[in-house]
């Protein structure tokens, strides 16, 4: 009898019954052989196939309770102690009894109606581990049948299979939980660059949210802390407080080689993170598209750069696609300070390898972005989609985007912009600005090492230029309110495919299709 795909011990039984010549003498005898005072002897080995000396250097498992039981009696017999051949039981010869095998953490194991008679064998008896039922409403944790989630402890037991498929089947409110430990590690294996990671703890499965809401949620970095080659989709996280130092956001501090995708925060991300995002906080490699943020995002970092954005805060080769950000954000610190409606920052970290560039399409803001600057260097940068962008051999694709939000930046050094703060080594195309950008450029701040300007339009209100610096800037042109409501003011702009414009919708200004603010 055996039970596939799990471990499993064996029991060897053997019979031995007392023969008449041997009741009165048996010294000298082999174990095997001993008979007494017209009792049988029944002898057990429990044998653990192929791996017994291995595990426990011995052919026996240890702490098995064997008792045997007479039939129609209730006289037991019972024996646990163990020596080098196996379990030694001395039961009545020629007699019918009931066997049960016990042992913690393994199946109870019955054989019922064995006659004890000379020489009887039986087949093997298999001790096999015991297996509990998981901690889920449901499923097995298959693609095709995930494990369900309805409360609390669902959820929690996620981080006890990282790569398995979950699927919430109801809302979790985490308000009695108390402070919720990010699922999902990530460790450095070298700090000298190249820096290398060590995913070994990090989520890989796949979790679907099934549009329900994870509500009330404390956390010290979000509701994942990281993925790695990660799915994780249609899931909202409602009335939480994410505070963290490292990175923070509301679905994922950290995603590397993974999608975020129909995921939205409703939640308050602050801290001293250096890296704060209303979905992530750093990706690397990553995807995350139709997603969005209504939440505040704050961060406040002494002594080290701070990133923040209504959806990532720092991305390093990624694609994040038709998502908006309605929150505020805002960063502050002494030593740089990047402020983004979408991304906080886009360029390379510290000497991580990586290919491509970040690209940023069919997104916009309506939040106010802030960069509070205290140093005295120009490291400080807001903008309506990006607070800073590209540099070294990292660059950054932003088109089809647009800012309503306010953007400013609380120093007398570094540069805002209304789709950019600062730039290099970029590419802007078909993107309209109509938030105010106090003091500084409607389009793009400061702007060098090969950005390209190309299609892109504001509303000249404000007296300021579209760009500081160098750069090539194509049919970047001001607009007066009347032309930014009229189509054919948007030359270079997908208006049968990529946007649309109604005069009920977005107070009268271009807005996405499928996207309606």
């Amino acid at each position: 009898m055996r039970v596939k795909g799990r471990k499993e011990w064996s029991c060897k039984i053997g019979f031995l019954s007392a023969l008449p010549d041997e009741k009165a003498s048996h010294a000298g005898r082999s174990t095997k052989s001993i008979a007494y005072f017209g009792f049988g002897l029944l002898l057990i080995y429990l044998i653990h196939r192929g791996l017994e000396k291995m595990f426990y250097g011995k052919t026996v498992l240890s702490g098995v309770l064997v008792e045997a039981t007479k039939a129609g009696s209730t006289n037991v017999y019972t024996s646990a102690t163990t020596n080098a051949s196996g379990y030694l039981l001395l039961v009545e010869a020629d007699t019918i009894y009931n066997l049960k095998f016990t042992k913690a953490g393994y199946e109870e194991q019955i054989r019922t109606n064995v006659n004890v008679g000379k020489a009887l064998t039986m087949d093997d008896v298999i001790m096999v581990p015991a297996t509990t039922e998981p901690p889920f409403a449901g499923g097995s944790g298959t693609a095709t049948d995930p494990y369900l989630l309805t409360d609390p402890a669902h959820l929690d037991a996620v981080r006890t299979n990282l790569s398995a498929h979950y699927k919430l089947d109801g809302n979790i409110d985490l308000a009695s939980w108390g402070n919720w430990e990010p699922i999902g590690t990530l460790s450095v294996k070298q700090y000298q660059l190249p820096i290398s990671y060590d995913y070994d703890n990090a989520f890989s499965g796949v979790f679907d949210g099934n549009g329900y809401e994870i509500k009330n949620m404390t956390s010290t970095g979000g509701l994942f802390g990281c993925l790695y080659t990660a799915t994780v989709k249609n899931i909202g996280v409602a009335n939480s407080t994410v505070n963290s130092t490292g990175s923070a956001g509301g679905i994922a501090k950290s995603a590397f080689s993974s999608v975020i995708s129909n995921c939205r925060n409703m939640g308050t991300v602050t801290g001293t993170a250096t890296e704060t995002g209303g979905i992530a906080g750093y990706i690397h490699n990553s995807k995350i598209n139709n997603c969005y943020n209504t939440g505040t995002i704050s961060t406040t970092v002494t002594n080290a750069g701070a990133c923040a954005g209504g959806i990532v805060g720092y991305s390093v080769a990624s694609e994040i696609t038709n998502c908006n950000n309605k929150g505020a954000v805002r960063a502050t610190s002494n030593l740089a300070v990047y402020a983004g409606g979408i991304v906080g920052r886009a360029s390379n970290h510290e000497g991580l390898v990586a290919a491509g560039s970040t690209v940023i399409k069919l997104s916009y803001n309506t939040g106010s972005i802030e960069a509070s600057y205290t140093g005295t260097s120009t490291s400080a940068n807001a903008g309506g989609v990006v607070g800073n962008a590209g540099g070294g051999d990292y660059s950054l694709i932003v088109e089809n985007c647009y800012n309503i939000g306010k953007i400013s930046l609380t120093s007398s050094v570094g540069s805002v912009g209304g789709i950019i703060g600062g730039q290099a080594n970029s590419t802007v195309r078909t993107c309209y600005n109509i938030g105010i950008v106090e003091r500084y450029n409607a389009i793009t701040g400061y702007a060098n090492f090969g950005a390209v300007v190309t299609d892109c339009y504001y509303l000249n209100d404000s007296g300021y230029p579209h760009y500081v610096g160098n750069g090539t800037f194509t049919n970047v042109l001001p607009l007066v309110d009347a032309q930014m409501k009229q189509q054919a003011s948007f030359v270079g702009f997908d208006f049968g495919n990529v946007w649309a414009i109604n005069p009920a919708i977005n107070n009268g200004y271009p807005y996405l299709r499928g996207m309606q603010p």
